[in-house]
């Protein structure tokens, strides 16, 4: 094996997703999946926004009770996804211009650096683990050093 130096007192800020990095069951819009899109025309016979607004809440409490801190970031997509990107949108705006309607919580399109500044200006203390980078540790990298192992 590879002989690797110390990084010293290098920290890296790493989350940890319940289910890969797909959306909660029931948000995904791609074409070719069963959706249940959020409607809102109270004129149709499927209106359901506050069914969704209540669906979308109980998949962020769920995600919140193994997130420490408030803020939760759902990642919005896998491989091959977003093959008709408006779907997708036109949904996620739906949802979160209700979601916050409902006000119970907020939710934004967000970018990683805008989640880690929120988590990071909670305050909070996080729990340090050794990192022991092996051929176990799969790091989305350009660096020689993990490209060697």
């Amino acid at each position: 094996m590879t002989s690797l130096k110390c990084f010293g007192s290098l920290q890296i800020f790493a989350n940890a997703f319940p289910v890969h990095y797909i959306p909660p069951s029931g948000f995904q819009f791609e074409v070719n999946d069963d959706i249940v899109p959020v409607q809102d025309d109270p004129l149709l016979f499927y209106y359901n926004v506050k069914d969704r607004v209540n669906d979308f809440i109980v998949a962020v409490i769920a995600q919140a009770n193994v997130t420490p801190i408030n803020h939760v970031m759902w990642t919005m997509s896998d491989e091959f996804q977003y093959q008709y990107a408006e779907t997708w949108f036109k949904q996620m705006d739906k949802l979160i211009h209700y979601v916050n309607l409902d006000g119970r919580v907020n939710a934004l399109y967000s970018t990683p650096s805008l989640y880690t500044d929120a988590k990071n200006t909670a305050n909070s203390s996080w729990p340090l683990k050794k990192m022991i980078i092996s051929r176990e540790f799969f790091a989305f990298s350009g660096f020689k050093l993990f490209r060697k192992l």
